[in-house]
C-alpha cells in the first residue's frame, strides 16, 4: 500500500494519495480515507494511532525529519509494516512518501513460535522453561512485598490407565481438560502453572498473605 501526505505546521494532516490496496490491508477504501484522512488512522489499533500522532508531532519538531519503520498493529488485528520517508518543505510543513505491507503471516508465526518456547503444545500452559524464567522474578517479588508462595506438585490419578484402555489421544484430552481445570482455580497474574514432563505439573502460588493460606 503506496500512500502521501503532509502534516501542516498546525498539526493538521491531509493524505493526497493512497493506492487501492488500502482496502485489502486497511479495511477502509482509498477514497474514504481521501475523504476524511481520520478513516486512516481510525483503522490503526489504539496503542499505536497514540504513537503515529506522538511521532507526528516529533516530525514538524525536528529540523530534519527521520525515517520511520515500525510494526504496526491494525484495529483489526492484522500486523503492519509502516516505512515512511518524510522532508519539510520551505513553510516548515512535513511532506511523506510511504510505504504499508501486510507482515500478518510473519507475526503470527513469530508470536506461534515465542508462544511454543515457554509453553507446552499440548496443555498450552507454561513448560519448564517458563519455570525458570519466572520463578526467580515470583521470589523477588514475594520478598519485596513481604508476602509467601507455594510450589505445589500434582498428577491426575488414573492418567496411564486410561492411556492403556482408551487410548493416548482420550488420555490427552483428559490432561487437557484437567490443566484447563486448575487453572481456573488460579490467579493468572501471581501463579504460574507448567506442565512438567508427562503428567506432572507444578503450580506457584504467589503473593500469599502466609503460608498457611496456601491451603486455602
Amino acid at each position: 500500500l503506496l500512500y502521501k501526505g503532509t502534516i501542516f505546521k498546525n498539526g493538521k494532516i491531509r493524505l493526497d494519495h493512497v493506492s487501492p490496496s488500502a482496502k485489502d490491508i486497511l479495511g477502509v477504501s482509498a477514497s474514504a480515507i481521501l475523504k476524511d484522512s481520520s478513516a486512516f488512522y481510525d483503522a490503526i489499533s489504539p496503542e499505536d494511532r497514540a504513537w503515529i500522532f506522538a511521532n507526528h508531532k516529533r516530525l514538524l519538531a525536528a529540523k530534519n525529519p527521520a525515517f520511520l519503520d515500525k510494526d504496526v498493529r491494525l484495529a483489526n488485528g492484522r500486523w503492519t509494516r509502516f516505512r515512511a520517508y518524510p522532508k519539510k518543505d520551505a513553510e516548515g510543513n512535513v511532506c511523506w512518501n510511504g510505504i504499508i505491507f501486510d507482515i500478518s503471516e510473519r507475526k503470527n508465526a513469530e508470536d506461534k513460535l515465542t508462544f511454543l518456547a515457554y509453553h507446552d503444545p499440548l496443555t498450552e500452559v507454561g513448560n519448564r522453561e517458563l519455570l525458570f524464567k519466572d520463578f526467580p522474578g515470583i521470589i523477588a517479588a514475594a520478598n519485596k512485598n513481604h508476602k509467601s508462595i507455594a510450589v505445589v506438585s500434582l498428577a491426575p490419578d488414573g492418567l496411564g490407565q486410561i492411556n492403556t484402555t482408551a487410548g493416548l489421544a482420550v488420555g490427552d484430552k483428559v490432561l487437557t481438560k484437567f490443566a484447563r481445570r486448575v487453572e481456573s482455580f488460579l490467579d493468572a497474574k501471581e501463579d504460574l502453572f507448567v506442565r512438567m514432563a508427562g503428567h506432572r505439573f507444578i503450580i506457584v502460588l504467589g503473593g500469599l498473605s502466609s503460608h498457611v493460606s496456601a491451603n486455602k
